[in-house]
Order: structure tokens, then C-alpha cells, then sequence
């Protein structure tokens, strides 16, 4: 197998007492029956019949269960020590074939220029933006000095230094350019959470959309926000606008996915005049239209 190759590579310099047969799970069998065939799975347990609220809530996870993975975490650490020295090297490696200050092309947006750039040492993207003249004018280049106009709007390496995990999913400006909003996650789980930030004074609003997936569009007014709910089996089933300022219970539906073997997305026309609501399986594809320009009472 896999461990036993990695084993033996790292056996050429390096020697390790340590075995490849890792923890045996206990066996339970359960058996289930479908059109007259029995199937019997000795591991069923594994499955926590709680899967759902652990998918929000790891910690949720039954203890026998997570005993079983913490064994084989620490089985797959001991077999793979002897390689520590070789795994920091291909990744030395690796990063030395990346800029590790890498920024994208910068998108002039009315008096602003948006872009998305890393700095060395960091994991996470910033999201920044100058004023759209520095861009035009040749005043910022990849490798220059930064305009004095340059404002970070989130700093995924600041937001996820304090998480275990952290997962920095959509930002995106309000057309007035006064608020950016951006989703996260904190647990692994891809329930993503929607915060809003008052760019001027750099702090977060009291708004908190929980359960979403990762993207997400204003209106055209900069006065709402619409995004997807995910259900209990993790599928975007709920379109909701949310107005800034208000709870999210109070939130808009604007549409709801009757087919659980469909998926929601929201998204901007090029225009920006439309949001497009789309649902989707494998094989089969929608879209509805509500008008992007704001206001209650718009619906598909």
C-alpha cells in the first residue's frame, strides 16, 4: 500500500520499528436487505446516525468514533515520521516553483480598482483595492511599491489566525462601494457564515447570516443581500434577500427548490441589472430572473 511504499522510500535513510497494519477496527455487523439481497457491513458504525448536526458541529462526533480516527491519525503520523525531513523539503520545494506575493489583475469598479493579492508567509488571500487613477495610470505594477491609496478590505490571513480551520469563501463590494461583505468557515462543515464590514470605518455591522453556502450578490440599491440557506443534507435549498440592518429571521424568501435532487446558486448578469437564480442536478438545468435594482417585493 501506500504507507508501505512511503515506508520504504523513507527506509533508505532513515529506519522506523513501526508497523503498516494501523488500529484494527471492531467489527459490528448490521445487515441490510434490498430487493431480496442481504448486504452485511461489519463498519457501520462508523457512520454516527447524528451526521447531520456533526456536519455543523464536529464536536458532536460520537467518542467511539472519533477514538477510531484520532488512532489512525496518530498510527499514519508515527509510519510517516521517518519522511518529516523529506515532506518539508518537496514543500520548500513546491513554494519555491509559487510567487509567494502573488496578486491578481486588478478590476476597475467606478472610482476603485479591486484585486486580490498574497503576501509571503501567508495562507490566505487579501482582498484590497486603490483608487482606479493609480491603476490607470501605471502608478501600481505587480512588483512596485504599493499606491499610497491602497486599502485591504479583508485579510483572510488576520480573519483565520485564531481558527483550527478556516475556509474564506465569497467577498464581494456593495455597488456603492461603502460595505464589502464576505462568507467563512470555521469548522470544516461548508456552512458558511456572511459578515458585512463598513469599509470606511473598518468595523463589522451586527448582520450575521448563518448556514449559507459561499456566494452571494447585492442589489444594485447596496441596501440588500442574496444569498442561499443550505438544508439538514447540505443542499442550497433557499434563496432569501437579506435587507443590511435587519435579523436574519426577518429575511426575504424569494424561492425555495421543491426537487431535493436540485441545486441553488445565486449570480450577477454582466449588466448587473438581474440576479439569476439557477437550479441545477446532472442533467438538467433552470434559471430564474429578479430584478437586481432593490427594493422589496421583487421575486423570480
Amino acid at each position: 500500500g501506500l504507507l508501505s511504499c512511503i515506508s520504504a522510500t523513507a527506509g533508505r535513510g532513515a529506519s522506523s520499528s513501526v508497523g503498516t497494519s494501523g488500529p484494527a477496527a471492531k467489527e459490528e455487523v448490521v445487515e441490510y436487505k434490498y430487493h431480496g439481497y442481504t448486504r452485511q457491513d461489519p463498519y457501520a458504525w462508523m457512520k454516527d446516525d447524528n451526521w447531520q448536526q456533526v456536519l455543523r458541529e464536529p464536536s458532536l462526533l460520537r467518542a467511539d468514533i472519533r477514538a477510531h480516527l484520532e488512532e489512525e491519525n496518530k498510527h499514519v503520523d508515527e509510519v510517516l515520521a521517518p519522511t518529516k525531513g523529506m515532506q518539508e523539503e518537496l514543500v520548500a520545494e513546491m513554494k519555491g516553483r509559487m510567487a509567494q506575493d502573488d496578486s491578481s489583475v486588478p478590476m476597475p469598479d467606478g472610482p476603485f480598482a479591486y484585486y486580490s493579492r498574497y503576501i509571503e508567509g501567508g495562507e490566505y488571500p487579501i482582498l484590497s483595492r486603490m483608487a482606479r487613477g493609480d491603476f490607470e495610470s501605471g502608478k501600481w505594477t505587480p512588483d512596485g511599491p504599493a499606491p499610497a491609496s491602497l486599502e485591504d478590505l479583508v485579510d483572510g490571513n488576520e480573519l483565520g489566525k485564531q481558527s483550527e480551520f478556516f475556509k474564506l469563501g465569497g467577498v464581494e463590494h456593495s455597488p456603492d462601494h461603502k460595505t464589502v461583505a464576505y462568507s467563512t468557515d470555521v469548522k470544516g462543515s461548508e456552512y458558511f457564515t456572511i459578515k458585512l464590514k463598513d469599509i470606511a470605518s473598518g468595523k463589522l455591522l451586527a448582520d450575521e447570516l448563518v448556514n449559507c453556502s459561499s456566494s452571494f450578490v447585492w442589489t444594485k440599491d447596496s441596501e440588500a443581500v442574496v444569498y442561499t440557506v443550505l438544508d439538514d443534507n447540505h443542499r442550497e435549498k433557499w434563496v432569501y434577500r437579506h435587507r443590511v440592518g435587519t435579523a436574519q429571521s426577518e429575511d426575504e424568501l424569494l424561492y425555495m427548490e421543491p426537487d431535493d435532487g436540485f441545486f441553488l446558486g445565486v449570480s450577477l448578469t454582466d449588466t448587473g441589472d438581474w440576479i439569476v437564480i439557477s437550479s441545477s442536478d446532472h442533467d438538467t438545468s433552470e434559471a430564474r430572473l429578479v430584478p437586481a435594482a432593490g427594493g422589496g417585493g421583487a421575486m423570480p
